[in-house]
């Protein structure tokens, strides 16, 4: 699946200090970026 434009946007902001963890859509459900892990918020 390719991500959505704005998906580099949110990991780039996730990269602070203490953020490890993305909640979308878009990118494949526990795919880590750069140590930031995401999740698809209606995965079960």
């Amino acid at each position: 699946m390719k991500p959505h434009p704005t998906t580099p946007a949110i990991l780039a902001a996730a990269l602070e200090p203490g953020r490890h963890t993305v909640y979308s859509e878009d990118p494949n459900h526990g795919q880590t970026y750069a140590g930031v892990r995401v999740i698809h918020p209606f995965t079960g």
